[in-house]
């Protein structure tokens, strides 16, 4: 019997990263933390809008980075240690 936590035993989650493109790796993490990449995608879409509709004097290209911003702060928040 094998011990799953010996060190001769492969782990499948650690085959190979660099043998991974660009593509597939983003493609990877995407899948594996669909919830909190779906939340940061909201946020980013949503935080530019927000940041209009409250702040109306402000012009819109701060609104949008503010809004951004404020979209990434948000997604942090609602899914925490998913992203760090």
């Amino acid at each position: 019997m094998t011990d799953p936590e010996s060190p001769e035993t492969p782990n499948p989650a650690d085959a190979a990263p660099e043998k991974l493109s660009l593509v597939q790796r983003i493609v990877r993490e995407i899948k594996g933390r669909p919830f909190a990449y779906s939340v940061l995608g909201v946020s980013l879409v949503v935080g530019p809008i927000l940041a209009v509709m409250i702040f109306p004097q402000a012009p819109p290209a701060a609104a949008a980075v503010g809004g951004l911003l404020f979209g990434v702060y948000g997604a942090l928040c609602a899914v925490p240690q998913k992203f760090m």
